[in-house]
């Protein structure tokens, strides 16, 4: 090789040193922090109460044509949040023909059977549960039935609310069900619902001897709409029907405060 052309590598060589010293490490300012966040969610909880007037639920067999039961319990809100409203469902289920237990030909059917059953609503707001008859005696808000008509059994089963008032039917994805709490139901409140169940007496049913069905009453009680929170700590306004916006000048919310907290980690 000419000495000419060993310079040439020569100088390859020096320059690529020369960038493998200009891409070295350096040293360089930082800081960090950290914030620290927590989320805690609230119980929505509605409680079914007994009251002084006896049972809640209708278990009741060998009844005949005019016999009348009553049923009265307390919807408690036992959460830390309020209630918007509770929606109840009627579903029947399970009929038996008497005829067909005793080994006959049938000779009634479940809807036959439920119109038999007239039903009267009561709901009564703020309601004292040690007082025995004591809302029946003065139901406020009460009937939610249209005056001068009927509902039966079957009627509530088969969605058929043509006869109930406006306030207490649900609307939209809710039709369907009824709304016994269209007021709401803050932190802490009770509602009553009466209901009175009467086996009407016509003067033709032996068809309906021995007939016997499952009514099921399933209540679902809803949230609020959510709102905007700018304060940190416990969110008191979700306690009220209907929740408010919690700003900033809220002076209702616990000192339950997030934490944020920085700490210095130089790096060189």
């Amino acid at each position: 090789m000419s000495l000419k052309k060993k310079l040439g590598l020569g100088a390859a060589s020096a320059a690529l040193g020369l960038s493998l010293i200009g891409g070295g490490t350096f040293a360089y300012f930082n800081d960090t922090a950290t914030v620290n966040n927590q989320f805690a969610a609230g119980t929505l909880n509605l409680d079914v109460l007994k009251t002084a007037d006896g049972e809640i639920n209708f278990d009741l067999r060998n009844m005949k044509p005019g016999d009348t039961a009553k049923r009265y319990f307390v919807l408690q809100n036992s959460g830390s949040l309020s209630i918007k409203d509770v929606m109840m469902a009627v579903v029947a289920s399970d009929f038996s023909d008497g005829m067909t237990a005793a080994g006959k030909t049938a000779d009634s059917n479940m809807e036959g059977f439920l119109k038999q059953f007239k039903v009267e609503f009561f709901r009564v707001q703020n309601p004292d549960p040690t007082q025995p008859g004591g809302p029946w005696n003065n139901p406020q808000n009460a009937d939610i039935i249209a005056s001068g008509k009927t509902v039966t059994l079957w009627d509530l089963h088969n969605k058929n609310y043509n006869d109930i008032l406006s306030a207490y039917k649900g609307t939209g994805a809710d039709i369907g069900r009824l709304n016994i709490s269209p007021t709401g139901m803050p932190v802490g409140d009770q509602d009553g619902v009466g209901i009175q169940i009467t086996f009407v007496d016509n003067g033709n049913q032996n068809i309906y001897q021995g007939d016997s069905v499952k009514v099921s009453f399933d209540l679902e009680a809803r949230q609020e709409a959510g709102v905007e929170v700018k304060t940190n700590g416990y969110i008191k306004s979700n306690e009220n029907h209907p929740s408010t916006p919690v700003t900033t000048d809220n002076n209702d919310n616990k000192n339950v405060q997030a934490v944020s907290d920085a700490k210095d980690n130089p790096k060189e």
